[in-house]
């Protein structure tokens, strides 16, 4: 019977120590959401351009590498790069790939070589 008793109590401190513990939160004022929101756009710029330089240093290398392969007469050579290689370079979907490429295409960087499909691909310009 102590034993159950001891264990109501334990039980019911417990719960006292976690209804304090607990925080509520807070809200923030509309200048710090402001703050945050503009932190927040400028890390996401921030990522967005990191990636698209590894891009552009990935078609680099490559544009390199093709035509040090075509400088030995191997055959087997690839165009360009697809949405595909900057799914796997970057770790992305495909949308998200494609939206990264014709960013790039945009600002004048790359240049899209087909219209749909497998048959597209990607050069540094």
């Amino acid at each position: 019977m102590q034993n159950i008793i001891f264990l109501i109590i334990g039980v019911a401190i417990g719960f006292f120590i976690k209804g304090r513990m607990i925080k509520t939160p807070t809200l923030k004022s509309p200048d710090e959401l402001a703050d945050m929101r503009v932190e927040a756009k400028e890390a996401f710029k921030e990522r967005l351009d990191e990636r698209k330089k590894k891009i552009l240093d990935f078609m680099a290398t490559e544009a390199k590498h093709q035509k040090e392969l075509q400088n030995c007469s191997v055959a087997d050579t690839k165009p360009g790069i697809t949405s595909a290689d900057i799914e796997k370079l970057l770790d992305v979907k495909e949308d998200t790939a494609r939206k990264y490429l014709n960013e790039l295409e945009q600002e004048g960087l790359i240049e899209q070589i087909g219209t749909t499909g497998k048959g597209v691909y990607y050069k540094l310009k």
